[in-house]
């Protein structure tokens, strides 16, 4: 996700597990082919089985892309429908960001939200994917004098996932670091969309290296499929790097929740989870405490307006 302070130059950073198919650092900050059928969701009623196992990875892009892929768990009930984004030039949406860090499960969110960002597509070109301004618009740290003049373009494919993006300050455009790229997909938190024609019931995972050489896999679960809306169950787990022996210090995330997308806008409408985490610093010192969960738990919501 984006680092708040960096590209939008807002508030305070601070180091959360991703929202969207996303790699994110929002608790107090910022909290995602082969060219789909013209249409948000264009149906199939083929009685091919339900494929398993099917990799489809993404390109790599220039956004560190080259660790993610999807596997196709199954691809659910007929009539099955190849999701695809169709994002109309000039839609907008106002997203509203939120993360809180606690003991125990029933941990709450804050009462306003961390971050508030304004999306607007500003470009669709032909290949279906369309150009994203990002703009902070309010929460933590907010001022108004900066973030007028700093804005992020991020290059959203039809499935969901960045494939380019720059920043632009005082009208100059930047090129993001190599940390910002493979974390600006956060503002957008996007569930990565299988190339497949899919009905509801259909599994998928997505799996992402993430900078910090983390291994984060998100398995989406179609709850309910109507046209251009999708509700999704959400399964989120978060591995330290492999081999074992250079796990110290890291910290294993487990969680679940829903996401809401509208295959016309650019954000999910609602996007909700939790995390327990598992400290695996002890275990990798050979403590008795090895895989032990501390019963610290982040919830996470993302809601658009």
């Amino acid at each position: 996700m984006l680092a708040a302070g960096v590209a939008l130059g807002g508030c305070g950073t601070g180091s959360s597990p991703a929202p969207s198919g996303l790699s994110t650092s929002t608790a107090v900050a910022m909290a995602p082919s082969s060219p789909g059928t013209a249409g948000p969701a264009a149906t199939s009623t083929s009685s091919a089985a339900a494929a398993t196992s099917v990799v489809s990875p993404a390109p790599a892009g220039p956004l560190g892309l080259a660790g993610l892929s999807l596997t196709l768990l199954g691809a659910g009930a007929e009539p099955r429908a190849r999701l695809r984004l169709a994002l109309a030039k000039e839609a907008d949406q106002t997203l509203e960001i939120s993360a809180s860090l606690g003991p125990g499960s029933d941990v709450k969110l804050p009462q306003t939200p961390d971050v508030v960002l304004g999306l607007q597509v500003t470009e669709r070109r032909p290949d279906g994917s369309a150009v994203v301004a990002v703009r902070q618009k309010g929460g933590r740290g907010y001022s108004p004098a900066v973030a007028a003049r700093r804005t992020l373009f991020l290059v959203l494919s039809d499935r969901g996932f960045v494939t380019d993006g720059w920043g632009e300050i005082a009208g100059n455009r930047q090129p993001l670091s190599e940390r910002e790229k493979v974390e600006s997909e956060g503002p957008i938190a996007y569930p990565t969309l299988p190339d497949e024609p899919v009905g509801r019931g259909a599994r998928w995972s997505v799996r992402r290296t993430l900078a910090s050489k983390e291994v984060e896999t998100r398995t989406f679960e179609i709850a309910a499929l109507d046209a251009a809306r999708v509700s999704l169950r959400l399964d989120i787990e978060r591995a330290p790097p492999e081999p074992p022996a250079s796990a110290a210090g890291f910290v294993r995330y487990k969680g679940s929740g829903t996401c809401d997308i509208d295959l016309t806008r650019p954000a999910p409408l609602l996007e909700e989870y939790l995390l327990v985490h598992r400290d695996e610093e002890a275990g990798a010192r050979g403590g008795q405490l090895a895989g032990t969960s501390f019963g610290r738990a982040e919830r996470m919501q993302l809601r658009s307006k």
